[in-house]
């Protein structure tokens, strides 16, 4: 209401380019202040028993990158999602934190390298009625001699000082896990890439 006051009095003003063109970057500024705060209340509002209920795939990823929109731009990652349309059964917020460790655990592990993307891809396998959730970043893989315990607590192949290590992936495929779903690590892929499987219905 304050803004639309001041955008009235200034349409009043001559020579008002500049102050419209503040005024515009200030609305913007405070849209997506709103998008991440009322991302943020989504994600620490987490019931325990929360209910299975359906909702777009493409839906919870929008509130994931809000939240991540500028860290991932400081960091110079480029973040691409291909979800098309398609519709899932789950618990939101349960699946909303084990993604957001996901595509942490990515933006943790090519932080420091020249090429930096994470890209999310997703489709349908209806022979076995499941999403099949892809989490792709420009890493190139990783260490065969700790492919089988990269996802028990405490082992981290990142080397990140004052970070907490070694837990994104054990509580991603735990939560994954009581949805009835699969968290693999796809080691025929020429960068890292992890693969979630979640059933339809």
């Amino acid at each position: 209401a304050k803004l639309y006051n001041i955008n009235k009095k200034i349409e009043n003003i001559s020579d008002n380019n500049d102050l419209m063109n503040d005024l515009a970057v200030i609305k913007k500024s405070m849209d997506r202040i709103i998008k991440v705060i009322s991302s943020l209340r989504t994600f620490a509002e987490c019931p325990e028993n929360e209910p299975i209920v359906e909702i777009k795939l493409i839906d919870i990823f929008k509130s994931i990158s809000f939240m991540l929109e500028k860290k991932l731009e400081d960091a110079n990652i480029n973040l691409t999602i291909d979800v098309s349309d398609i519709n899932l059964n789950c618990r939101i917020i349960n699946l909303s934190h084990a993604f957001f460790n996901l595509i942490i655990n990515s933006y943790e592990s090519i932080l420091n390298l020249n090429e930096k993307w994470i890209r999310i891809e997703a489709c349908i396998d209806k022979i076995n009625n499941k999403v099949n959730i892809n989490f792709i970043d420009s890493g190139k893989g990783i260490d065969p001699n700790i492919i089988e315990k990269i996802m028990e607590p405490f082992i981290s192949t990142k080397e990140i000082c004052n970070m907490p290590k070694g837990f994104g992936l054990s509580v991603s495929k735990g939560i994954i896990e009581a949805q009835n779903g699969s968290l693999i690590y796809n080691n025929s892929s020429k960068n890292t890439n992890f693969l979630v499987l979640l059933p339809l219905k």
